[in-house]
């Protein structure tokens, strides 16, 4: 069987066989141990989604990852799909320490040439939990499918004032790195912005945003 030296002067050796877009990887820890793989399978090193499980936004090198609260209102935070993959469920970390408020969560495409948050495809309500972090979770009303690409989760709110997990950008802002800000998709930043609406408490397609520092940590649940 023919093979062909990665590597001049070692006996490291590329495996015959392979197909178009498959990755070379190492399958054991024994030397030379390589072998062809699909992107997206055990061994191909490309992140994995397993339904049924959780995945979150954060695409940070650094950050302040904390609680803070806010008034009534919405975000809309990023997040970059690899791999693709779908979802049934979105879900947001946030808890209040009084009332009942509501608040939504939903499903965005984004806009391929200014990178904003575009049309809602699902969303779905909760009511906030009470004194204590909760994940609260909503189930879409289907199955939502994720292309490679960008894509934004809204989070709004209503009533009492929440506490909500997440990254606070203006903490020493320079070393707090996320992969495409607001307003350019694939563009990196040099401090952690998303879209923020300061007064709108419902979700609606293609809404107005302007740029905060703080970013919720919102999750999708990967589904068959």
């Amino acid at each position: 069987m023919p093979t062909i030296g990665l590597v001049s002067g070692t006996s490291t050796v590329v495996p015959t066989g392979g197909s178009f877009n498959q990755l070379l990887v190492k399958n054991t820890a024994a030397a030379g141990a390589l072998t062809w793989a699909d992107p997206g399978t055990a061994g191909s090193g490309e992140r994995i989604f397993t339904t049924g499980y959780w995945y979150d936004n954060r695409f940070t090198a650094s950050g302040n990852n904390g609680n803070s609260s806010f008034s009534a209102g919405s975000f809309y935070s990023p997040f970059y799909i690899g791999k693709a993959v779908n979802t049934d469920a979105l879900a947001v970390a946030s808890w209040v320490d009084s009332g009942s408020p509501t608040g939504f969560l939903g499903l965005y495409s984004s806009d391929p040439t200014t990178g904003l948050p575009q049309t809602l495809r699902d969303s779905g309500s909760f009511t906030f939990q009470l004194n204590s972090q909760q994940i609260n979770t909503v189930n879409l009303a289907g199955t939502q499918s994720l292309a490679v690409g960008w894509h934004w989760i809204g989070f709004a709110f209503t009533g009492t004032t929440p506490y909500i997990c997440g990254y606070d950008g203006s903490v020493s802002s320079a070393a707090n790195t996320v992969i495409g800000p607001v307003g350019q998709p694939n563009v990196l930043s040099t401090a952690m912005y998303t879209a923020y609406t300061s007064t709108a408490t419902s979700l609606a397609s293609s809404p107005t945003v302007s740029v905060t520092v703080f970013t919720p940590i919102v999750y999708f649940r990967a589904a068959a």
